[in-house]
């Protein structure tokens, strides 16, 4: 198997998509990391958000998504993360 081929068939597309408030960035609604969209999506309801963004994950987003990645081989291929309380606290 030529490097190429390797690099072909284990490579993959995280989509992700954030949604905040338009005036209060400390606000966000809900947070999505899709990876296939062919598969079920999960939803995770928490207190209130992590630290996590379109852009950066954190320790939490993290582990959900590696649970499910792995749950049950696979067998989901998006995570959204929704929350009780939208206000981000940094102390959390």
């Amino acid at each position: 198997m030529s490097f190429e081929d390797f690099v072909n068939c284990h490579s993959m597309q995280i989509h992700t998509k954030a949604v905040f408030d338009k005036q209060n960035k400390l606000m966000r609604y809900s947070l999505t990391r899709t990876w296939d969209e062919s598969k079920k999506k999960a939803t995770l309801v928490l207190l209130n958000p992590c630290r996590a963004n379109h852009l950066k994950s954190d320790y939490i987003l993290a582990r959900c998504l590696n649970f499910f990645i792995d749950y049950k081989k696979g067998n989901f291929g998006s995570l959204e993360l929704v929350n009780l309380f939208a206000l981000m606290e940094p102390d959390s």
